[in-house]
């Protein structure tokens, strides 16, 4: 196990440099300055160049690409052009709502796609296999802003059953912020609740033609027993897989969801950071997302060793 963590963590640390560089090179390929977006139009040159010298945006890139890894170091992102606070602190504002956002949206696309994906598998050609089909085909090819949009011009504003917008004021308790969150969580579980029914489906069809299904079934065990005892768990290996890594994609899919519905969580900072040309807050937003995803793939890995002991010889 010691060996298999410190082997992924070298890899993470030369994934995080490539990350890095990436994010660096991004960021200032954007067109436009930040000193004149956050002067304004009737800023002259003079003050635009005097507002980049305090900024350190007169440097040579490879000289502010140096600093910029010497912060990452320090695990320090710098302060925000333009909100003119640590990028650090402004994302702790707004991680709760995304974070909150992401588990919701990761237990609907489970509680969903996981059940009718084991049923279609366990049925093929059946009742739910056709229908699990049916709804992946169509969720596959429904834009989320769309459905978004569709959801609150019936569900929230000709019903009246959810809020439009927003995630409730300072005192908000938990009950009302998880009734703003219904919709988004929905509409950002759409794409992994389909991906996820799709590879359960696959894992379990081939599950289920193996011998020791056949020797379950001949021995007079019954369907449940089959499926859930002898199938299920063998199945799970791709399942887990595609659950960890689409949780860690959800962050990035925030950006449209958030931006649809009103939420001031971390995908709304990241679209803000792009209009305003905030350097520090979209490599910070980005270098963040780059470093939960690889870690959770570690927790997938790992993971593995619970599931299928076949793999453990593989991590080592």
């Amino acid at each position: 196990m010691f060996r298999a963590v410190s082997n992924r963590l070298g890899s993470i640390a030369t994934v995080m440099f490539i990350v890095a560089t990436v994010v660096f090179v991004i960021s200032r390929v954007i067109p436009g300055d930040p000193a004149s977006v956050v002067l304004g139009a009737a800023a002259t040159q003079d003050e635009i160049a005097r507002l980049r010298i305090d900024w350190g945006l007169d440097k040579p890139l490879i000289v502010q690409y140096v600093a910029f890894l010497g912060q990452l170091i320090r695990l320090d992102f710098g302060t925000s052009l333009f909100l003119g606070q640590p990028v650090a602190a402004a994302m702790l504002e707004r991680a709760e709502l995304t974070i909150s956002l992401c588990i919701l949206a990761t237990l609907i696309s489970v509680l969903f796609g996981m059940p009718l994906g084991i049923l279609a598998g366990a049925r093929r050609d059946g009742l739910f296999d056709r229908l699990g089909s049916a709804l992946a085909i169509l969720g596959a090819s429904l834009p989320s802003f769309w459905v978004g949009l569709i959801l609150i011009r019936f569900l929230a504003v000709d019903l009246g059953w959810f809020p439009v917008s927003g995630w409730g004021g300072p005192e908000a308790g938990w009950a009302e912020r998880l009734h703003h969150l219904i919709l988004p969580g929905v509409v950002l579980s759409l794409p992994n609740a389909v991906l996820l029914l799709r590879i359960t489906r696959t894992s379990m069809i081939d599950v289920m033609s193996q011998d020791y299904i056949r020797t379950a079934r001949a021995k007079g065990l019954g369907p449940s027993v089959v499926i859930l005892r002898h199938a299920l768990r063998n199945a799970l290996l791709p399942v887990v897989t595609v659950i960890g890594l689409t949780a860690a994609l959800m962050i990035g899919r925030t950006v449209v969801t958030e931006t649809v519905f009103g939420l001031p969580g971390i995908g709304n900072l990241v679209v803000q950071a792009v209009l305003r040309r905030d350097y520090p807050v979209l490599q910070g937003v980005l270098m963040t997302v780059a470093g939960l995803y690889v870690v959770i793939n570690l927790i997938v890995d790992l993971l593995y060793r619970w599931i299928d002991p076949r793999v453990r010889g593989s991590l080592q």
